[in-house]
Order: structure tokens, then C-alpha cells, then sequence
């Protein structure tokens, strides 16, 4: 299957700020360099409360939700952004950056557009549409193969493409929280960020075989209250990725299936029963499937959440791969689920 990158620098933007704001802010964004998310949001959310306007906090909240995966509320945070600093291309590259997760290429294309006509000179804005161009031909690609599986231009053109992006230049740190910037710019609404805006995160978007476009930036938590949940929820945690692994393997898809939460959702706006058939047709229709759990890293969020990172090994009769796979469990009843499942490079 063809593994496209999006590649995003998120630069921040600033409205001057007292001596005592600046001092909040920047406990927020010690508490993110530090892998506290929560607690930087808290203390971001304590600081809206009386500065409901400013926009570099309103900016770095859109990003510590976008690495939590709250998606639909990133979104609001930077549309709103957009609609007070139209003249400022950040916002509307960190909005394509959500779109994309999501699977919305054609809004994620559009705002990057309003970037481009902000700031003409936004090198990133002009890569990224590339890249989201380059997405969108690949779904057409497959679709196209998936009408007529003889159509040997769009595999080639798929082979073509998969080879282009799997050279790029990719600075993929999933485990580093994002960095801060420590200066801020000049009044946001008077001049426009530079062209060559200090980079503050990478975040890799990748489609695949789930088709689940996540962002791939995990955020650690090191609290000694998860610390202590870790080596008591850990085997379970990975028993059940290797059982998932092992339905895969043994083509049950009834079984492979089982492993989903109530509450997953699929990518690129498939339905839930849509994404399912196409589960159930990837699936069945190879000879064999050989799916291997290797090097697994866990994080305890919480005593009913937890994620785990791992090397995917996939083969079968007509495709192999390996890919670093990030899952997303969460307790339903005394089971561990997959509610998020993201392939990083």
C-alpha cells in the first residue's frame, strides 16, 4: 500500500503580553516541553478565562489539542484564528494540519491556499500542498484500481509516488513534545509572521493500510500516579494488541474486528459498517497475512486508557511492510479496545 507523508513546521504567534501574562505563559509551555499536556491546558484555560482574546495562548492550546488528538476542537481554535488574523498563514497551516488528520483534504487544500495568499513566500504552506495534492491523486489512484484491477498505469503510478515520498526528508521525533517558541513576534494584527518562522513541531500524517490519517506526535505522560498504574495494566495492554495481531494474522475478521471500541471512529468520513467491509474485504482476500508485534513501548494515561507503540511487521502472499504503529486502547468492560490507530514512518 502506498505510505503518503504530510509534513507540517508549526510556527507561534504572539500579541504583546504583561510581565505577569507572560510569566503564565510560559509555565503553560513548561508544563508542555515537560509532557504535562493536561496540566498545561488547565493552566491555559485559567488564562483565557481573563484573556479570552490572546492569541498566542488561543494558539497554543489548537496545538496541544491537535497532539491529543481532539481534532474537532483544534479545528474551532484555529478557524477562529483565521477569521482575527487573516493576514498570518500560521493559523490556516495548522488548520490544514487538523483537516487532514481528519481525512478532509479538499478543506485542508483550500486553507492552505489562504496561506499561500497571505503570505506568497510561505515555503511550508507551498510544500504541504504538494503534499496534499499528492494524497488526494493516491485515493484517486486506488480508486481507480479498485474499479479495474488491471489498470497498470495507476499501480505503476502508486508505485511512483510511494517511492517519492518514502525518500523525502522526514524528521519524524513521535516522542518529543512539541517545542516552544521563547520569543514572541510583534503585535500579531500589525505584521504578519516571517516567511522563515522558527519551526515549533513536526507532525507526519500518514495513509496506509487502515487508512487512518493521525497525527503522530505523542505526548508522555510521566506522572508517578501512571508510573505506578504502568507495571499492573502493561501485560494487558499488550495482550490484546498481540491478540488483535493474532486475529489479523488468522484472517477472523470477526475476531479482528472484535478488538475495536464502541467508540472508533474511521478516517476520510467512512461510516463505521463501511470501514468494516472494506476491513473484512482487505482481509480475506490475500492467501495468508503474517502480522508480527515487535519492540512494543507502553504509556499508561489513566487506570481505562493507555496507548502502546510498536514495529508492525505485514506480510502476505502479495504485499509486505513494517511500519512503526501507534494504537489508542481504552477499557470497555474488562477488555482493552482500539479507539485511535495511526501508522507512522
Amino acid at each position: 500500500m502506498l505510505r503518503i507523508l504530510l509534513v507540517v513546521l508549526i510556527a507561534f504567534i504572539a500579541t504583546p503580553a504583561t510581565s505577569g501574562e507572560q510569566e503564565a505563559l510560559n509555565e503553560a509551555k513548561t508544563l508542555l516541553e515537560q509532557g504535562y499536556p493536561d496540566k498545561a491546558i488547565k493552566q491555559l484555560d485559567g488564562f483565557l478565562a481573563s484573556n479570552p482574546e490572546h492569541a498566542e495562548a488561543r494558539f497554543l492550546k489548537g496545538l496541544i489539542l491537535v497532539n491529543q488528538d481532539q481534532l474537532e476542537a483544534a479545528i474551532k481554535i484555529f478557524e477562529a484564528l483565521t477569521k482575527d488574523y487573516p493576514e498570518l498563514p500560521e493559523p490556516y497551516n495548522n488548520l490544514a494540519v487538523s483537516y487532514s488528520a481528519l481525512g478532509r483534504f479538499d478543506d485542508a487544500r483550500k486553507a492552505l491556499q489562504s496561506a499561500i495568499t497571505t503570505h506568497p513566500s510561505y515555503a511550508t504552506a507551498h510544500e504541504n500542498l504538494g503534499n496534499i495534492y499528492a494524497m488526494m491523486a493516491a485515493d484517486a489512484y486506488n480508486h481507480a484500481l479498485s474499479l479495474d484491477k488491471g489498470n497498470v498505469a495507476a499501480r505503476d503510478k502508486l508505485a511512483l509516488m510511494s517511492e517519492l515520498f518514502s525518500v523525502g526528508t522526514i524528521n519524524n521525533t513521535p516522542h518529543q513534545p512539541a517545542a516552544v517558541a521563547s520569543t514572541p513576534v510583534a503585535k500579531a494584527k500589525a505584521q504578519p509572521a516571517p516567511a522563515t518562522a522558527p519551526p515549533v513541531a513536526q507532525a507526519a500524517a500518514p495513509a496506509i493500510e487502515e487508512e487512518d490519517a493521525e497525527l503522530a506526535m505523542l505526548m508522555e505522560d510521566d506522572s508517578d500516579e501512571t508510573e505506578g498504574m504502568a507495571s499492573e495494566l502493561e501485560q494487558g495492554i499488550l495482550s490484546a494488541a498481540r491478540q488483535w495481531a493474532q486475529a489479523w494474522s488468522s484472517k477472523d475478521t470477526a475476531g479482528y474486528l472484535s478488538h475495536y471500541h464502541s467508540t472508533f471512529k474511521p478516517s476520510r468520513g467512512l461510516s463505521r459498517a463501511a470501514w468494516e467491509q472494506q476491513r473484512k474485504q482487505r482481509i480475506t482476500k490475500p492467501r495468508f497475512i503474517e502480522i508480527e508485534v515487535l519492540d512494543p513501548e507502553i504509556t499508561v494515561i489513566s487506570e481505562d486508557e493507555a496507548r502502546i507503540e510498536f514495529l508492525q511487521t505485514y506480510r502476505s502472499n502479495t504485499y509486505s511492510d513494517e511500519s512503526r504503529k501507534y494504537l489508542r486502547m481504552k477499557r470497555e468492560g474488562n477488555d482493552w479496545k482500539i479507539v485511535r490507530e495511526v501508522s507512522l514512518q
